[in-house]
């Protein structure tokens, strides 16, 4: 499963049109580099507008208590699609937990409100299974941030979904960010991510390859040199008829001329001569020519 990693609605709106998509991963740093000085609310809404599935927000708030209320007032927005990004650190494990708690309250009172919350920054196997048995649904684990550490981040994401799967949170999803390169892409996959979240120009990458691209090409002007031969005029049997005569066709020749069919790139047409002989008058599509033609 992919989600875009993008706070720029215009890119989010262009890239789901690919129908490849799931969701939407945002982070502060994206949102100032993309789009810097805009209003956080505005643009989140304006990306949930134009995309489906799980759109994450992440929360910087500097204690618990701020950041759970910081949460509420996200959820607000969306409450079916946002999903709240908490740093894996101790106060990231309190809000979590203290998420959760809400989430219980607002059940005892009747409310359906479901809280998603994704914990981020994750760089090791006991970071997410900590993060998992705090409440978290998604654990995001940071690819290129790990391979900096000189640590195999593919060993990372393998034993993290190891991990919570053998110790009874099978249904909390990986998520690979921080996507450097194409290559990140399948390996990630192949290591156990139920979810790689892929930068615009890296998904425009994976679906590039030069021998793709010549291949259309080359079916393409064959099919346009097909379409050309098809608008060449092709002669009737009026058109038969005036060459028979300017080559001196007899009058009988002229009443018995008939179509005869197309063999490649000949157009012929059957006539009968003066000694009463069926005989054929050829046409070359290819040099626009009458093939020569004894006419009696």
């Amino acid at each position: 499963m992919f989600y875009l990693d993008s706070s720029d609605p215009k890119e989010v709106e262009d890239l789901f049109k690919w129908g490849v998509l799931s969701g939407v991963t945002t982070n502060p740093l994206i949102i100032s580099r993309e789009m810097p000085g805009a209003d956080l609310e505005e643009t989140i809404k304006a990306i949930l507008a134009v995309s489906t599935g799980p759109v994450s927000v992440e929360l910087t708030e500097p204690t618990a208590m701020a950041m759970a209320d910081e949460a509420e007032r996200r959820w607000s927005w969306d409450w079916d699609r946002l999903c709240i990004k908490v740093p894996v650190n101790d106060l990231g494990l309190q809000v979590i937990r203290l998420l959760r708690t809400r989430e219980k309250r607002y059940q005892k009172e009747g409310s359906r409100k479901e809280l998603r919350i994704n914990a981020t920054c994750i760089m090791t196997p006991m970071q997410a299974l900590l993060a998992a048995m705090a409440g978290a649904d998604y654990v995001s684990l940071f690819w290129g941030r790990i391979a900096d550490l000189q640590v195999n981040p593919a060993h990372v994401v393998r034993l993290t979904r190891e991990s919570l799967s053998g110790r009874g949170y099978g249904k909390v999803e990986v998520i690979v960010g921080s996507i450097r390169q194409a290559g990140d892409v399948s390996c990630a996959l192949s290591a156990g991510a139920d979810i790689v979240t892929v930068p615009p120009q890296i998904l425009r990458q994976l679906v590039h390859h030069p021998r793709t691209a010549e291949t259309i090409r080359e079916f393409n002007e064959a099919w346009e040199k097909q379409l050309a031969a098809a608008q060449v005029a092709i002669p009737t049997i009026e058109d038969a008829r005036k060459e028979l005569k300017s080559m001196g066709a007899t009058a009988k020749s002229l009443r018995t001329i008939r179509g005869g069919g197309r063999n490649g790139d000949m157009v012929y047409f059957e006539y009968t001569n003066a000694l009463g002989a069926a005989t054929s008058l050829f046409y070359d599509i290819k040099t626009q020519q009458w093939a020569s033609c004894l006419v009696p």
